[in-house]
C-alpha cells in the first residue's frame, strides 16, 4: 500500500508529467545480445530501412525476451505533435 505522501506526490506529478497510454505497440522476440538497456530510445527499422518506431522497453518471460517499441505515428498522434511548415 502506498503512503498518503506518495499518493500526493504522484497526483502532483501527473499535472506536469501525465501518464499517456499508447494503444499500438511493436513487440518482437530478441536474443540477449541483440539489445542493451541503454538502447532505449533507439529507432526500430524494417528490412528496407524504414523507421517504424522507438524502442522503449523489454518484456522478459520465463522462456523468451521481447523488445517493445511504439510506432512513430502513434506517438506523434498521442502526444499531438504537429509539423511546422516554414
Amino acid at each position: 500500500m502506498k503512503s498518503p505522501l506518495i499518493q500526493e506526490i504522484d497526483k502532483k506529478c501527473q499535472k506536469c508529467y501525465p501518464t499517456v497510454w499508447f494503444d499500438q505497440q511493436l513487440v518482437f522476440k530478441f536474443n540477449c545480445e541483440d539489445f542493451e538497456p541503454e538502447d532505449s530510445g533507439a529507432s526500430v527499422a524494417d528490412k528496407k530501412g524504414r523507421a517504424l518506431g522507438i524502442l522503449h522497453a523489454a518484456w522478459v518471460t520465463e522462456n523468451f525476451r521481447y523488445a517493445i517499441a511504439s510506432l512513430y505515428f502513434a506517438v506523434f498522434e498521442t502526444l499531438d505533435v504537429v509539423e511546422i511548415m516554414e
